[in-house]
């Protein structure tokens, strides 16, 4: 259940609107195994791991970041034969859509769900 050389995944952990996630926790692991390895993304939202030991050949490979109780996933299948990295990233919605609606009297409310604005109508 191990590779014969160091195999390095790394990426970019982002939200939806492309901005780098700092501090999120990555977790990477071959589908042949139970366990996993992680590493904390930089201030760029950049990650880098070692899966040699945590996936073998043609294991499903799966990057799993978390962020602020939220998460998104990437996978690939793993062949020997290519280059020994593979670069994965991983984009989610970190966004909380819950929104307390404070009415205002005689006026409509909507929200905007992508920046989580209110904007009242007349």
């Amino acid at each position: 259940m191990t590779l014969p050389v160091p195999y390095i995944i790394y990426g970019t952990i982002t939200d939806i609107l492309s901005n780098s996630l700092e501090s999120a926790e990555v977790r990477v692991s071959g589908s042949s195994s139970e366990s996993y390895t992680s590493d904390t993304t930089d201030s760029s939202g950049q990650y880098s791991v070692n899966i040699q030991n945590y996936a073998t050949d043609g294991d499903t490979v799966t990057v799993t970041a978390i962020y602020n109780g939220k998460s998104g996933t990437n996978s690939f299948s793993l062949t020997l034969g290519e280059l020994p990295s593979k670069e994965l990233d991983v984009s989610f919605d970190i966004r909380d859509l819950r929104f307390k609606i404070n009415k205002v009297p005689g006026k409509k409310v909507y929200i905007n769900k992508v920046q989580g604005k209110k904007i009242y109508i007349k």
